[in-house]
């Protein structure tokens, strides 16, 4: 029947084409093979970057414990006791508040760029240089994730927050409101969104553009109600309406003075 001659023309087929059918296969196979050994190397490198980057954490981890309990015992009822007055406290200087961590953190970033380890270790770099008024290394360290890994991951996301961060804090908020917009427009990063959104209206102010600037507050707030981005945003808000009405209503005062 029909079904049966189908059947012999694709056996026939098979069999004068056995040795490309063959070499097919064993492309497949090998592909599948070099996948998987792929990912093993990845998933090794990514554990031996783990590694390495925890060794730097733990030296960062314990100076900054130590100035968290040189703060809280200053604010202790027994401020003046031996303990807190010999606690160690933050200096403002980077270099000798935490030696050559910092550098230790970028140079591991860029060594393993394409590891989560390595856009941690450009985080936390970043974040000590953000804090210490150092926006350029700030911005050069944060670029690293943000440009290397993909725009899916939380990690280049989290970098880009960093990234825009230090241009706002050269004064470069065109170009920061650019960089944040990349994470407002991801889908896959809502969580990002009401905190990103407060730093781009906060920056659209500090550009003399109030408008712009009430229309982030509003998101932050729209976001999520309930956060302290959706707190600052309404504290942000209420004090532009008691500086400066709105395009509408100034628009609204000057006809109605016309009339």
């Amino acid at each position: 029947d029909a079904v049966q001659e189908v059947l012999l023309k694709v056996g026939k087929w098979m069999e004068d084409n056995i040795r490309v059918l063959a070499g097919v296969i064993a492309i497949l196979i090998l592909a599948g093979i070099g996948f998987v050994v792929s990912q093993w190397l990845d998933n090794r490198a990514e554990r031996r970057a783990q590694e390495a980057y925890y060794s730097i954490e733990a030296k960062y981890t314990k100076i900054r414990d130590e100035f968290d309990r040189a703060r809280f015992a200053a604010l202790a009822p027994n401020a003046n006791s031996n303990a807190a007055v010999n606690a160690k406290q933050p200096t403002g200087d980077l270099e000798k508040d935490y030696g050559t961590i910092p550098s230790e953190l970028e140079a591991f970033a860029r060594e393993n760029a394409k590891t989560s380890a390595g856009a941690q270790a450009a985080i936390l770099a970043a974040n000590l240089y953000l804090t210490y008024q150092q926006p350029d290394k700030a911005i050069e360290i944060a670029k690293i994730p943000a440009t290397n890994l993909s725009d899916n991951r939380l990690l280049t996301n989290l970098a880009k927050v960093l990234w825009g961060s230090a241009l706002a804090d050269k004064g470069d908020c065109n170009e920061a409101i650019k960089i944040w917009g990349t994470v407002l427009e991801n889908k896959a990063m809502t969580s990002l969104h009401g905190d990103v959104a407060l730093r781009t209206g906060l920056c659209y102010e500090a550009l003399n553009d109030t408008d712009k600037a009430r229309e982030f507050y509003r998101k932050v707030v729209a976001h999520s109600d309930d956060t302290s981005a959706a707190t600052t945003a309404k504290g942000l808000l209420r004090a532009l309406e008691a500086k400066t009405p709105t395009t509408s209503n100034a628009q609204s005062s000057a006809t109605g003075g016309n009339g």
